[in-house]
C-alpha cells in the first residue's frame, strides 16, 4: 500500500489550504480527506487496522472529535504505528492536557500561508 496522509477536518477551507501546502511541498503520499473522526475510525476498520503514515486531526469536529479519535487509537494501540498531529483553532485546557498525555503534538492552525507551509514541512519531514 502507498504511504498515505489522512486529514480529518470539518472545515472545507482548512482542508483546501492543507492540500495546497502539501502540493507545494511535492508530497507524493496519497491524501485522504475525512469530515469527522468517526469516518477515520471506519476507514481504519476497512484497512484492517493499517493506519496512514500521518494523521492530521482537527480538535473539534462533529460526530467524533480529534480527542476522541486519539483515545480510541490509544486503546487499539494504533497510536504507536501512526504519526498523529492535532491542528486546531481552539482547544479547551482539558482537551489539550488529554491529547498531550498521549504524546500527540498539538499545533494552532496557522493564520498565514507561509506559516502553514512551514508547519506542514515540519510535520511531513519529522
Amino acid at each position: 500500500m502507498d504511504a498515505e496522509i489522512w486529514i480529518a477536518d470539518d472545515d472545507a477551507d482548512d482542508i483546501f489550504f492543507y492540500q495546497e501546502a502539501l502540493q507545494q511541498l511535492k508530497i507524493t503520499d496519497t491524501i485522504r480527506i475525512f469530515r469527522d473522526g468517526s469516518a477515520v475510525m471506519q476507514q481504519l476498520q476497512l484497512n484492517n487496522g493499517v493506519p496512514p503514515r500521518i494523521l492530521l486531526l482537527d480538535g473539534h469536529m462533529p460526530v467524533m472529535s480529534g480527542v476522541d479519535v486519539i483515545k480510541d487509537l490509544c486503546v487499539s494501540s494504533l497510536l504507536q504505528d501512526c504519526r498523529v498531529i492535532v491542528l486546531t483553532g481552539t482547544l479547551s485546557p482539558l482537551d489539550e492536557e488529554t491529547i498531550r498525555r498521549y504524546n500527540v503534538p498539538v499545533y494552532r492552525k496557522p493564520s498565514s500561508p507561509t506559516d502553514l507551509l512551514n508547519l506542514m514541512r515540519t510535520i511531513v519531514s519529522a
